[in-house]
């Protein structure tokens, strides 16, 4: 027994399709299924080989790629608005998940500092790109008075001798809308080997 995926960078575009599978040159079973339209927003995709990772991202938010000295980030945000979603890859310090740790510890002493309100809760074990990492979910009141829920995902890479954080913010009165997206787009992370 086994299955068949179909899948596509930025999503399957909705419609009819039909599928033939074959085992050896010899037509084994067909199928045809139906992808339906979501509410979700058409994705592109966009590889940063800084930051050894490809993202999605909706195509009407602005993407940026940058790497200096220390850290390499890539980042999508929509435009207008608090909504972000980036990466950032770090090089490993202990090998274990104690630098997953340290980098959200790093993250939240820098908020805390700049937003007196901010508050976080405890790390909940969490799949990213098909690995065990940890999610930490987050608030605070912005700059602007507006009320922002985020949550920073990490993950441990030892044969790339890397940790990469994933930072995901918006509007705490949008978050809930924003579910949906931010699932896809964390679902469809893929780390450059």
């Amino acid at each position: 027994m086994g299955w068949i995926g179909v899948t596509q960078a930025g999503g399957v575009p909705s419609g009819r399709y039909h599928a033939d599978v074959f085992v050896e040159g010899n037509l084994a079973t067909w199928g045809e299924f139906t992808v339906l339209a979501g509410s979700l927003p058409r994705l592109y995709s966009h590889t940063s080989t800084d930051v050894s990772v490809t993202i999605n991202y909706p195509w009407n938010w602005k993407i940026t790629d940058l790497a200096d000295y220390e850290v390499s980030v890539v980042a999508a945000r929509e435009p207008g608005k608090p909504t972000f979603f980036g990466v950032t890859a770090w090089l490993t310090t202990a090998g274990t998940d104690d630098d997953v740790f340290n980098l959200f510890q790093y993250n939240f002493d820098a908020m805390q500092l700049e937003f007196g309100d901010f508050s976080s809760e405890e790390p909940l074990a969490f799949t990213i790109a098909e690995r065990d990492g940890w999610l930490n979910y987050y608030t605070y009141t912005n700059a602007d008075g507006i009320p922002i829920q985020g949550a920073l995902a990490g993950v441990l890479v030892p044969e790339k001798q890397n940790v990469f954080i994933l930072l995901i913010e918006s509007d705490s009165a949008e978050w809930d809308a924003s579910v949906d997206l931010f699932d896809v787009m964390l679902s469809r992370i893929e780390i450059i080997e």
